[in-house]
């Protein structure tokens, strides 16, 4: 996921924020593991041989406990806070098929008629608390953001205009979804 930071605008407008998954179980067992934080933190470890064993280090690490409310929190609701105050922003997620891209951004949309809903983290601007809305805790941040965008423009007296792009690239073809 990539975010404008205006807050930070003179070190970078680029944040690199990653989502692990639990490994997959395999036949044979493996003499390296992968340690990322059960939550949220901003190093990822693999362990093992010389040749295996490194680190890397992220403005955020999302380990597999962290739910679409951690995320949306910690990442996305800033970004709509950013939109909120006149700037482009941006939400990128890039990895391998299988790894979670499709639940991070929509969530499991089969799930919004579920009884079980928690509260989505509201975007402020300035003290101000935009939205007390429920939804699906699978939920993703599309869903999260445009329903958090929307109250907070209806709130407003002004006329607005938003303009969302959704796209796939996949396999070097580019599909507006």
């Amino acid at each position: 996921m990539v975010r404008h930071n205006a807050s930070h605008e003179k070190d970078t407008n680029i944040q690199v924020v990653v989502r692990c998954r639990e490994a997959p179980t395999r036949g044979a067992k493996s003499n390296t593991s992968v340690i990322v934080p059960p939550v949220f933190g901003q190093d990822v470890k693999i362990t093992g041989s010389p040749s295996v064993a490194r680190s890397f280090h992220f403005d955020g690490v999302f380990g597999p406990k962290a739910s679409q409310e951690n995320i949306y929190d910690k990442v996305v609701s800033p970004i709509l806070n950013e939109v909120m105050q006149g700037f482009n922003c941006t939400l990128f997620a890039y990895g391998q098929t299988g790894t979670g891209k499709t639940y991070t951004m929509e969530g499991d949309l089969d799930s919004t008629t579920t009884p079980a809903v928690s509260r989505v983290p509201t975007p402020t601007v300035g003290n101000d608390l935009l939205s007390s809305a429920r939804m699906s805790p699978q939920a993703g941040m599309i869903p999260r953001t445009l329903h958090n965008l929307f109250y907070a423009l209806d709130k407003q007296s002004a006329e607005y205009y938003v303009h969302v792009s959704y796209v796939e690239l996949y396999n070097e073809e580019l599909r507006d979804l």
